[in-house]
This record gives C-alpha cells, structure tokens and sequence, in this order.
C-alpha cells in the first residue's frame, strides 16, 4: 500500500501587506485511528469512505488505496477580491511508495463553489513518477511533485525540477495569491526566494463562480488512487 506520512502544519498563514500570521497549525497528535473522530472536530469529512484517513503516531497517513477527504477550517474566508494577498502552507511529507505514473493530487486548499461548501480546489499538490522533461525517472525509488491549480491539470503544469527520493522527509511550502490565481510551491527552501515551481494554469473550473474564482475557507487532504 503507497502512503503519504504527513506531518502537518508548521503552518497555514496569511500575509496582510507584508505581515503574516498563522492562522491553523496542527502536529496530529491525536490517538491513532480515523482522525475524523480522534480530531474532534478539527478536521472533517467532505468525502469518501469515513474515518479511512488516519492519523497514526503523530502524522496523518494518506493512503492511494482509501478515499476520505479531510478538511480543517481556517477560521475565516479569504476573498479573492479581499484584503488578504496570499496564504501560506507548510507541511513536513515522506512518500513511503512511488505513486503511478499520473499520479494526482493529495492536498489543497478549499472553499465553496457549487457542489458545496468545500468542493472547490486551489493550489493542489500533484505526485506523480513521471519526468515531464524526460518521461522517465532515474531512479526506481524516485518520484516527483507538481503544483497545480485548475481541476483538470496534472503533473506537466508545473513540476519541480528535481527528483525526490521515497521513504526521505522533505519540507513543502505552498503559496496561493488570491487575486491572480497563481500558485507557487518550494521544498525544504531557506527563504521566500529560494528555488520554486509557480502554477499559472488558469482555473475556469466548471462548478466554481466566474472567472474560476474560489474563496478560501479550509485546507485539505486527499485520497484517491494514484
């Protein structure tokens, strides 16, 4: 079975003309199980089968082979007209198996469009284990990662560089710009200025208000095959 060991949230934050502030951490230091129920009612179902996203020994385990989606409210709901420029996530990850060759995407954040009131997803983190610019990886053990935003993207919008190794911890820090739609992703970077991936793909998704607009109320995790 191929699972993402996360061990979320440093941080979600919120940059309000150059001051930031943490809005939502969480170290998954709940009793090993369906976080769900274990969370009380910090984290919550959107989709999929209940209580099949678990947390276990102080990470949140997502598996290829369940399909609950989870969600943490953020305490507020950032316009995308609004006051507040970008959100900020950051979260430490560990691939314990490559996902296929397509992959898909395993975390975003979310707000309402009209399927409901998290069904809409913006700067999605996409794992897959193919080289847009090779088509092959180096190794056996590597895959890599794509930030992406519009429903129907994939791996080729805007992957990293770099191939990452299974079973390794790295550092993934997620940008979303509000207005412009843009969303930006490092791993293990120093500063804002280390090197990045910027997802430009533009996202008129068919559910969401016009212009692909989605305002921001949660962050959340994915399950699903791939």
């Amino acid at each position: 079975m191929k699972k993402l060991l996360l061990n979320l949230i440093v941080a979600i934050a919120l940059v309000v003309s150059s001051r930031a502030g943490i809005v939502f951490s969480d170290t998954f230091n709940y009793p090993d199980g369906g976080i769900v129920t274990n969370s009380a009612g910090i984290w919550v179902a959107n989709t999929g089968t209940a209580n099949t996203m678990l947390a276990s020994n102080s990470e949140l385990v997502v598996s290829t082979s369940r399909t609950e989606d989870i969600a943490a409210s953020l305490g507020a709901t950032y316009m995308t007209n609004g006051a507040t420029p970008a959100l900020y996530a950051s979260f430490s990850l560990k691939c314990t198996g490559r996902p296929t060759a397509a992959g898909t995407y395993f975390t975003h954040f979310s707000g309402p469009n009209v399927n409901g009131p998290l069904s809409g997803a913006r700067a999605r983190v996409w794992a897959s284990s193919t080289n847009v610019a090779s088509g092959t990886l180096a190794g056996s053990d590597n895959f890599l990662l794509s930030i992406v935003n519009a429903s129907g993207g994939n791996a080729t919008n805007a992957q990293w560089g770099t191939e990452l190794t299974t079973n390794v911890t790295y550092t993934i820090v997620v940008k979303y710009e509000l207005a412009s739609l843009t969303a930006t992703m490092w791993i293990d970077p120093t500063s804002e200025a280390s090197p990045n991936v910027v997802g430009t793909d533009f996202p008129v998704d068919l559910f969401d208000t016009a212009g692909g607009l989605v305002n921001v109320t949660s962050y959340s995790y994915r399950q699903a095959t791939g």
